[in-house]
């Protein structure tokens, strides 16, 4: 009968240590995504932004016209100014 407390024992113990590891490999998993989370909800903010100046460019050029833009310096330097801020990240 000892031995088969002993042997129950030593189970019991392997798995209290098995579920205190997957214990602290699911905290970890959680803590991860968390942090890819926030990190999505950031890049799609910056996505939409990022569509939002391409389509006010598109929407200047669709109704002024190349030719228009070269014609007013402002306007060009406005879109010049906008295709740096893109490539910036800064938007």
């Amino acid at each position: 009968m000892e031995e088969q407390l002993e042997a129950l024992g030593v189970r019991w113990t392997s798995v209290c240590r098995w579920m205190e590891e997957r214990s602290a490999a699911l905290t970890e998993a959680a803590s991860r995504w968390s942090v890819f989370s926030e990190r999505l909800k950031a890049f799609v903010a910056w996505l939409t932004d990022t569509q939002d100046v391409l389509d006010d460019i598109d929407k200047r050029w669709t109704r002024d016209g190349v030719t228009a833009l070269d014609e007013t310096g402002a306007e060009a330097h406005d879109v010049v100014e906008q295709v740096q801020c893109l490539k910036v990240g800064n938007c």
